[in-house]
């Protein structure tokens, strides 16, 4: 579980929280809600922070903060770059253990034998087979057709490449999942799909959100 204790947090010299205490456990779903400047963004920082990741470094001013050392995070980029490389791909990196794995399966020269047996008992013990339907199956869900998954990254719209962000971090095999305002840029059908999604994730996840 996360455990806040006591936290107090200044940004600017402005206090953000004060004695903010409490435990998220694995399978909760968490909404954080507020206006805009009141620390939602900070609260991501710091949790990612504490796990040692994350481009913006927050320190606590007060309290503890417990977070289990096993844990994996995924945290939705606001940005994507243009890349070439394929839609579908960038959606399955989401799933870095995989993705690491099945590119050593594709490069067989630059690894031994007894290596070779190692990365297929691996890929078989997290269902490799069947992350590339899984993959398929976000971007359907979040309105992307077939044809779509071969187009590169970079020809796609501000809003859609933000759809691959959310399926890049829906890919992920993370205890903690946390996702900044999810629903920008997505129809009603993607909305009531995601909704399905995160209630069936079996980790804890924390979404920041206006809708």
């Amino acid at each position: 579980m996360i455990e806040f204790k006591d936290v107090g947090v200044r940004r600017d010299g402005r206090e953000l929280f004060a004695g903010a205490s409490f435990q998220l456990h694995p399978g909760h779903k968490v909404g954080l809600t507020g206006n805009n400047g009141t620390g939602k963004s900070t609260l991501f920082a710091l949790l990612l922070t504490q796990m040692g990741t994350g481009d913006t470094e927050v320190t606590l001013d007060k309290g503890e903060v417990s977070i289990p050392d096993s844990w994996q995070v995924a945290h939705m980029a606001q940005e994507v770059g243009a890349s070439t490389q394929t839609a579908i791909d960038y959606v399955l990196s989401g799933d870095e253990q995989w993705y690491e794995i099945n590119a050593s399966l594709n490069d067989l020269g630059s690894v031994s034998d007894e290596q070779i047996g190692i990365l297929h008992q691996q890929f078989d013990e997290i269902d490799g087979y069947r992350t590339p339907t899984k993959a398929a199956q976000i971007m359907a869900g979040l309105g992307f057709n077939t044809r779509q998954h071969e187009q590169p990254v970079e020809g796609f719209s501000g809003g859609w490449r933000m759809r691959l962000n959310l399926a890049k971090t829906l890919m992920s095999r993370a205890d903690l999942m946390l996702l900044d305002e999810p629903t920008n840029h997505l129809d009603l059908d993607a909305i009531l799909w995601l909704e399905t999604w995160i209630n069936a994730f079996d980790g804890l996840v924390i979404v920041i959100s206006h809708d």
